[in-house]
């Protein structure tokens, strides 16, 4: 929730406080730095110690994080680049055959017969020439 950070190659140091509440928010970022203020004389020896610019609330602001959207299409993204890898590793490594053309060149043999597929529509009209015959 606190994250405190040193300023590259400065003696400032940043406190960012996230939380789902603003005012929370800005209450304990506050908070801290008043303990801050309060004990690195002790603890550094340091005298002159100022707040740079305290926390603050307003309600115009927007949340930094998190970023919905941008979140949503980014995973839309990665979704749809994993799903074509995959795809395209799957394809890459089929070795099943699918044609006379791949027995033929995988075997050396020639394809004496094909079964066709058999589709629900032609299995109906079967049925019904069936029907009619025995009635």
């Amino acid at each position: 929730m606190i994250n405190v950070s040193n300023a590259s190659d400065s003696q400032v140091i940043r406190i960012q406080v996230q939380s789902k509440n603003p005012n929370d928010a800005v209450k304990i970022a506050n908070e801290t730095v008043r303990v801050f203020k309060k004990e690195i004389p002790k603890i550094m020896k340091i005298d002159n110690i100022s707040v740079l610019s305290p926390a603050f609330y307003d309600s115009a602001m927007s949340p930094v994080k998190p970023h919905q959207s941008l979140m949503l299409v980014v995973s839309g993204l990665f979704g749809l680049v994993i799903g074509i890898i995959i795809m395209f590793v799957r394809d890459l490594f089929d070795r099943s055959i699918k044609s006379k053309e791949d027995v033929e060149a995988i075997l050396n043999l020639p394809v004496l017969s094909m079964i066709s597929e058999i589709k629900e529509a032609d299995i109906q009209k079967f049925k019904n020439k069936r029907r009619k015959r025995k009635g």
